[in-house]
């Protein structure tokens, strides 16, 4: 328990001792309060006229006054004050409500910075997968377009080639018609000449050997043997120019 003070002070030109628990500068400053009080009415005229009796139950009064107004004057700072400490309560209520609202709405932010990240990479990845389909669909219809331009232009060439080589065959066994028929005219020709020749010269020998008639009997065989060679070379020739014939024929069918 704290110890009591004591201070001497004057009130009223009489010096006095106050105890209390207060500290002696208090006690000073209430002894200096009580002397202004003092002081105030000693300035006015009716105050001076009183007894000393009514002239303490005035300074009472006003003192008691005083501590009624300035405790209306404390209650009233201190329901101010308890409104400021409201309102401040109210302020910090608000301000963590804000503070609370300000979290949760970054935090939506970032969940909805994520979410929409993530839808961003989703479509990025669809994009990109139906770009990717697209382009195989793209090179696969470029490759089939290629493939049927490839096999009609294969098919005109091969159909063009087919015309050429028809007309070239065509052109050819003309042309190995033309030639056997050349050949086949130029052999006839020649087999004409040749029988022609020989028919002569088997005349010619005929009739020499008719001269020679009465000559010996062994220049006779002779004749007849040269006869004989004679005719055989002619059947030989004959036989030959037939075999001529015969393959021109054949080639001319092979041909066809």
């Amino acid at each position: 328990m704290a110890s009591k003070n004591i201070a001497e002070v004057v009130i009223a030109g009489r010096v006095l001792k106050i105890t209390g628990y207060e500290s002696t500068e208090y006690l000073h400053q209430v002894a200096a309060y009580i002397n202004d009080k003092i002081g105030e009415f000693e300035q006015l005229e009716g105050y001076r006229r009183q007894s000393s009796d009514q002239k303490q139950i005035m300074i009472y009064m006003n003192l008691a006054d005083d501590f009624f107004k300035a405790r209306r004057q404390a209650d009233q700072q201190k329901q101010e004050l308890e409104k400021k400490e409201k309102e401040m309560y109210s302020l910090k209520h608000d301000l963590v409500e804000s503070q609370m609202a300000h979290e949760n709405l970054e935090r939506s932010s970032r969940e909805e910075q994520e979410r929409l990240s993530q839808e961003a990479k989703d479509k990025l990845e669809s994009a990109k997968k139906t770009w990717k389909e697209k382009q195989e669909q793209q090179e696969q219809e470029l490759r089939e377009s290629l493939a049927r331009e490839y096999e009609e232009k294969l098919a005109a060439v091969s159909e063009e080639l087919r015309a050429q080589a028809e007309k070239a065959e065509a052109e050819l066994r003309t042309q190995a018609e033309k030639a056997e028929a050349e050949l086949r005219t130029q052999a006839e020709k020649t087999e004409a000449e040749l029988r022609e020749s020989l028919r002569k010269e088997y005349e010619k020998k005929l009739l020499t050997a008719e001269e020679k008639k009465g000559e010996s009997h062994q220049e006779a065989e002779g004749l007849r043997a040269q006869i004989r060679e004679l005719r055989h070379e002619i059947m030989k020739l004959e036989a030959e120019a037939r075999g001529r014939g015969n393959k021109n024929y054949g080639n001319r069918s092979n041909g066809n």
